[in-house]
């Protein structure tokens, strides 16, 4: 991955500008009713043209699907600058959104790595983790609020074993207790994540953790492919984050426990 991604890298600086700030999201916080918070939003260059004919009592759903838009939109752009290899790779980034099969998207991004981008270390750094964050996360809820079977859970996880070796995979769909979990994470490069039995606090921390990684490949040498997709993971934060304000004010939630919930 080299030069050639000057040009695309320099954009991506442009686009990340307009991304939301900390001042933004306490300014979104600040809002008294979903209204409000809806007109402040189509004030920001980013969201403005797709929600400038809505109005408030909207889905989280169908919300999430709207300022998707903006982000598909980023996506398109990015991918008229790439070569073949990098087009094909958003085409499948792009599916995402419309498919809305995160899973098999995210397995399908990591092999399509492994394949075309000569296992681009940094590229299988941001799905590798992401996919390992989310197998740990449902294999938690699995134990925790079902008490699936070893095989049952299994079956619900994206095939990919990057930093957690499969047999260890094996031993946490094995075990019968959610906190026995914890003790067998330890020996994982995620133990400092999972440490908390509040799921909550833990989808925070795991959220948390994959941001630090986004911000990361962000910074880095502007020749790297990585750069360019983590700026996608971390506008896919920015709309997550949007939607969660938005539902504690709709809901009158505290201020403080909707901070909380923000990952930044």
């Amino acid at each position: 991955m080299a030069v050639k991604y000057v040009n695309v890298n320099t954009k991506i600086r442009g686009m990340y500008a307009k991304v939301f700030k900390d001042e933004d999201y306490e300014e979104l916080l600040r809002q008294n009713s979903e209204y409000a918070s809806l007109i402040l939003l189509k004030s920001k260059e980013e969201y403005e043209k797709y929600l400038k004919d809505l109005d408030s009592n909207i889905h989280r759903g169908e919300l999430e699907k709207i300022l998707q838009q903006s982000l598909i939109k980023d996506i398109q752009q990015i991918s008229l600058l790439l070569d073949q290899k990098g087009k094909r790779y958003f085409k499948v980034l792009e599916s995402k959104y419309i498919d809305e099969d995160a899973a098999y998207n995210n397995k399908l991004l990591y092999l399509y790595t492994k394949k075309y981008l000569r296992s681009d270390k940094d590229v299988l750094e941001l799905i590798g983790t992401k996919i390992d964050v989310l197998n740990i996360l449902s294999i938690y809820r699995a134990k925790k609020y079902y008490n699936l079977s070893k095989d049952k859970t299994m079956d619900k996880l994206i095939k990919v074993n990057y930093k957690i070796p499969k047999e260890i995979i094996t031993k946490l769909c094995d075990q019968s207790n959610a906190m026995d979990l914890f003790k067998i994470l330890e020996e994982t490069k995620y133990g400092q994540i999972f440490i908390s039995d509040n799921e909550e606090q833990m989808e925070k921390n795991a959220k948390q953790y994959l941001y630090r990684t986004y911000k990361k490949h962000l910074r880095q040498d502007l020749h790297k492919f990585s750069n360019i997709l983590a700026y996608v993971f971390l506008r896919e934060i920015e709309i997550e984050n949007i939607i969660n304000i938005i539902e504690g004010t709709r809901y009158g939630q505290d201020m403080a426990v909707t901070r909380n919930r923000i990952v930044m």
